[in-house]
């Protein structure tokens, strides 16, 4: 288990993303923090990582 922080733009955030087998996106039911795995979600796809998306 790796906490990268929230920088996507970051290498030490991209490359345990990267090697991971599963992500787990953690989130609460408050409308601010679901909207912010949600955002992870979008990130995440659009740097490639659909298949992880797809697994989380």
């Amino acid at each position: 288990m790796v906490d990268t922080g929230n920088n996507m733009r970051s290498s030490n955030w991209e490359a345990p993303v990267a090697a991971a087998d599963e992500l787990v996106i953690v989130s609460t039911v408050r409308e601010g923090t679901v909207a912010s795995a949600v955002w992870l979600v979008d990130g995440l796809r659009e740097r490639g990582y659909e298949d992880k998306v797809r697994n989380a």
